[in-house]
């Protein structure tokens, strides 16, 4: 009897009544209320403190960025940005963003594409053919480029070194790009040129020394010499030995002017050759020392303008291959001057003080009850291990 009236008491002191609980609530609810006033002062004081500005700007794409270019520059921007750090390139107060721009993770999160079809979009036209929806779903209506700083001032600041980057570094990427592919051209081609020009030589000092030999033969034979008709010979072919020697002759002096002619036009490539060579060597140091695209192209032009002026007008292949590079280079500085950039000004905004206040009011209150609770059961725990103690 006295084990069975145990265990109700037992079962009482592990149970929670709802009277306890409504005492406990109205015994602990001022504290609760002291500690939920404190939550909420500390979340407001920390909104106050820690929350920052966000500015968001608009780059807008007029054909400057494709979207296979933007995938592959992308990866590259991150590394020219910790690169202008590390050579410490940078104007006072700019660090700390750039800083931000060396992390590839920042432009994932603060650099956001806009594409002309969605993929919602996408869904919806699901009868237009696959490659109209590629071809036109992947064009890049404009780049949303978002910065934080502690006040509005310095959100405005950080989201315009960024847009600002964004503008010198494709510019810059794209005219290293090309000064690289210039570098290669006339290592490759130059040395490719100066073969086919030697085979060509030899080749041409044979058929030469052939066209003397039948002609040697048409006069040693003028009845072989007389055709009616001229037909179409391949010399190399076994059986032209037997075709009339003036068809011998007409075919031997076509393929002469034809080699001669690909002669004059690999002399005129070498030619551009030198010129772009004479180029690169000068715009390698440029590359490497300015990594402000649009100020690169500048000076890439400069570079143009004065090699023109030392040529002379009757050189056409060099004129030919400077023409080529004003139009590269103006073509990239227009792009990333005038076909990307911002319409409108940043938008600044901060998060209100709302959220964090209400979160501070519920975490304050949550807080002391939950001390109160510990306590209680701390308490309780204590009864119980004196109570077994005693038996």
């Amino acid at each position: 009897m006295n084990q069975q009236a145990t265990e109700p008491s037992q079962n009482e002191e592990e149970g929670i009544r709802l009277d306890e609980v409504i005492d406990f609530l109205s015994d602990h609810w001022k504290k609760a209320a002291i500690g939920a006033v404190a939550g909420a002062v500390l979340g407001v004081g920390g909104w106050s403190v820690l929350a920052n500005y966000k500015a968001e700007s608009v780059l807008i794409n007029n054909g400057a960025v494709s979207f296979m270019s933007w995938r592959a520059l992308q990866k590259n921007l991150p590394i020219l940005a910790s690169q202008i750090v590390a050579a410490k390139q940078l104007k006072p107060g700019e660090e700390a963003q750039y800083g931000r721009l060396s992390s590839a993770v920042w432009w994932q999160k603060n650099v956001v594409p806009t594409y002309s079809l969605t993929k919602a979009d996408t869904k919806d036209l699901a009868t237009i053919s696959k490659d109209l929806q590629e071809s036109g779903g992947t064009n890049i209506l404009n780049l949303v480029v978002t910065a934080t700083g502690s006040s509005k001032e310095a959100a405005e600041a950080n989201v315009d070194v960024s847009t600002r980057f964004i503008k010198e570094g494709l510019a810059y990427l794209s005219i290293k790009n090309l000064i690289n592919g210039y570098e290669s051209q006339v290592l490759n081609v130059d040395a490719d040129l100066q073969k086919k020009i030697l085979d060509a030589e030899v080749e041409l000092k044979f058929m030469r020394e052939r066209a003397k030999n039948l002609e040697a033969l048409r006069q040693r034979f003028p009845q072989n010499a007389a055709v009616g008709s001229q037909q179409i010979v391949d010399l190399k072919d076994s059986s032209a030995k037997y075709m009339p020697i003036s068809t011998q002759l007409v075919a031997i002096n076509t393929d002469i002017n034809n080699t001669v002619e690909s002669l004059q036009r690999m002399r005129d490539q070498m030619a551009q050759m030198t010129v772009l060579k004479g180029f690169v060597a000068q715009a390698l140091p440029l590359v490497a020392k300015d990594t402000n695209g649009l100020v690169l192209a500048d000076a890439l032009l400069k570079v143009e303008a004065d090699m023109r002026q030392q040529l002379p007008p009757e050189d056409t292949n060099g004129l030919q291959m400077l023409n080529g590079i004003e139009a590269t280079l103006v073509g990239f500085r227009t792009s990333f001057s005038k076909s990307l950039d911002t319409d409108l000004v940043p938008q600044v905004s901060r998060p209100g003080p709302v959220a964090p206040a209400a979160g501070g009011l519920l975490g304050g209150a949550a807080l002391v009850f939950l001390m109160a609770l510990s306590r209680k059961v701390l308490s309780r725990l204590k009864r119980r291990t004196a109570q077994v103690q005693g038996l």
